[in-house]
C-alpha cells in the first residue's frame, strides 16, 4: 500500500495556511497539530476501507495462440470478497517485445460480483509472446491510498495468420455443400486432352485441330485440362531488409501469410508445395508434399522462420535451393533489393534458378520512397531527397527489367494487394502451362 498524488497534493494544500498562521501569530501553532492528526485520520479511514489483495480474486485466460498481425484477447475475471463497495480496478499489462503494450484499461467491479473483461492483444511479429505480469491496481474510497497486486499471464506463441485461409475454405465448403462434391476441371493450356470444341473469335489459333476442321468444315479447337502435381517451392528471404515493417507487419510475415493462402490454393488444385529458408546462410528445407498434411506443414515452416539482422548471401542461398530440387519446379522467392549495386548478386542466383525452374519473383513496392519521388520537393534538402529516391526506383525498375528478360516472372505490389495478385499470377501460370 502507498500514498496517491491525491494524499500528496492534500498534504501540500495546508502546508500554506497553517504557515500563514503561524507567522501572523505563534499562538496557533496548535492547528498544525490538528492539521497533522486530520490528515492522518483521513489516510488512515482510507486506508482501512481500501481492499486487501488477499479479497482480491483474479483468473486470467490467455488465448491458447495468436495470429502475427491480427488482434486477440486475453480474458480477466475479478472479483473482491467482504467489500461493502464497488471498486475501480485499473488493469496492465508488462509484456515483451513480441506483444505490443495494450493501453491500461479501468473497470468497475460491482460489490461481491465477478467482472469479466477483456484486454486486447496484438503481436506483431511472430515467436513466442510473453505476458509477464498483469499488474492490478485499485484506490479506497477516497482515493489517498492504493494498492496492487500482480499475476502471471503465461507464453502465448505466434503463429502466421491462416484466417484468410479458412476464409477460404469456408467459401469452397459451401459451394460444395449447395451444388455437391464433384471433380472440378480447370481449363487451359496444358497437355492433358479434354475435349473438342468449336472455335471462337478471340480464342488461341494454336489450339486449332485442322484435321478435325477439315472433316467437320469448320473451325475445331482442342481443349486442354490444367496440369497437376506439380511441384511449388516458396523460398523465404529472412536477411534484414525483409524484417523491415510495412503496415504494422514486417515483410517477412506479409510473404509468410501470402504463402499461406497461395498454398491452400495450390494443394486445393492437386499440386504439392514446399518451403525453404535462406539469409547469410542456407536454412531449413520442406520437400513439396501434397494434401492436408502439406498445408499443416508449411504453416509450421512458416511458424519457426525467424529474423535475422544479416545480409542475406544469394550465392550460397539460391544455390543450396537449385542443389534440393530434382524436379522442375515452380520457385517463388520472397525477397527485397535496394539498388541495382546490392540486386547483383541476387540476379546472378536468380539467372541460375531459372535455368532449370520457373521462377516468380515477389517484392513489395516501397510506396513512401516512391511519393517521395513524385512529390514536390520544397527547398535544397527536398529536392536532393527527390533526386535520390527517383533514382532508386529508376534502379529498382531497372532490376525488375533484367529479371523479366531473363524469363523470371516478377510481382511487385503492396502487402494489402500481395494476397490476391499471387493467386491471380498462379492461375495464369498454371492455365499457360508454364511449369
Amino acid at each position: 500500500m502507498k500514498p496517491t498524488i491525491r494524499a500528496v497534493l492534500l498534504c501540500a494544500a495546508g502546508i500554506p495556511p497553517v504557515t500563514a498562521l503561524i507567522v501572523v501569530d505563534a499562538a496557533y501553532w496548535p492547528v498544525s497539530v490538528f492539521f497533522m492528526l486530520f490528515v492522518l485520520l483521513v489516510g488512515g479511514v482510507d486506508a482501512l476501507l481500501c481492499p486487501s489483495a488477499r479479497a482480491l480474486m483474479v483468473t486470467a485466460r490467455p488465448p491458447g495462440q495468436l495470429n502475427v498481425g491480427r488482434d486477440g484477447v486475453l480474458s480477466l475475471t475479478v472479483a473482491f470478497r467482504r467489500t461493502g463497495m464497488a471498486v475501480a480496478v485499473d488493469c496492465l499489462l508488462d509484456v515483451n517485445d513480441v506483444l505490443t503494450r495494450p493501453p491500461l484499461r479501468r473497470v468497475i467491479v460491482p460489490v461481491n460480483t465477478e467482472t469479466e473483461f477483456d484486454l486486447a492483444l496484438r503481436a506483431d511479429r511472430r515467436g513466442m509472446a510473453d505476458v509477464e505480469a498483469i499488474w492490478l491496481r485499485w484506490r479506497g474510497p477516497l482515493g489517498l491510498f492504493q494498492r496492487s497486486h500482480a499475476v502471471q499471464g503465461g507464453r502465448i506463441p505466434v503463429i502466421p495468420d491462416v484466417n484468410l485461409v479458412r476464409e477460404m475454405e469456408i467459401r469452397f465448403n459451401a459451394r460444395d455443400a449447395m451444388h455437391g462434391v464433384k471433380v472440378q476441371r480447370q481449363k487451359g493450356e496444358g497437355r492433358e486432352f479434354n475435349a473438342l470444341k468449336e472455335w471462337r473469335p478471340g480464342m488461341d489459333t494454336r489450339s486449332i485441330d485442322w484435321k478435325q476442321s477439315a472433316r467437320h468444315r469448320a473451325l475445331i479447337s482442342k481443349e486442354y485440362d490444367v496440369e497437376r502435381n506439380h511441384p511449388v517451392v516458396f523460398a523465404f528471404d529472412t536477411g534484414h531488409l525483409m524484417g523491415e515493417a510495412v503496415h504494422g507487419l514486417t515483410k517477412l510475415d506479409h510473404a509468410i501469410n501470402a504463402s499461406l493462402v497461395l498454398g491452400w490454393t495450390c494443394l486445393q488444385g492437386g499440386d504439392r508445395v514446399g518451403a525453404y529458408g535462406f539469409n547469410a546462410r542456407m536454412g531449413a528445407y520442406a520437400t513439396p508434399t501434397g494434401g492436408r498434411s502439406g498445408f499443416v506443414r508449411l504453416q509450421g515452416f512458416g511458424a519457426e522462420l525467424d529474423y535475422s539482422v544479416d545480409e542475406t548471401n544469394f550465392t550460397l542461398g539460391l544455390g543450396g535451393l537449385l542443389g534440393r530440387l530434382d524436379r522442375r519446379s515452380l520457385v517463388i522467392v520472397f525477397s527485397d533489393f535496394v539498388d541495382t549495386v546490392t540486386a547483383d548478386l541476387m540476379i546472378d542466383g536468380l539467372r541460375r534458378l531459372a535455368g532449370r525452374h520457373l521462377v516468380l519473383f515477389v517484392t513489395f513496392r516501397n510506396v513512401e520512397l516512391e511519393g517521395v519521388a513524385e512529390s514536390m520537393p520544397r527547398g535544397a534538402k527536398g529536392l536532393a531527397g527527390s533526386v535520390i529516391a527517383a533514382d532508386l526506383v529508376q534502379e529498382r525498375r531497372i532490376v525488375t527489367r533484367s529479371l523479366e528478360q531473363m524469363g523470371i516472372l516478377c510481382l511487385e505490389t503492396v502487402p494489402g494487394e500481395v494476397n490476391a495478385a499471387l493467386v491471380n499470377q498462379y492461375m495464369d501460370i498454371k492455365r499457360q502451362g508454364l511449369i
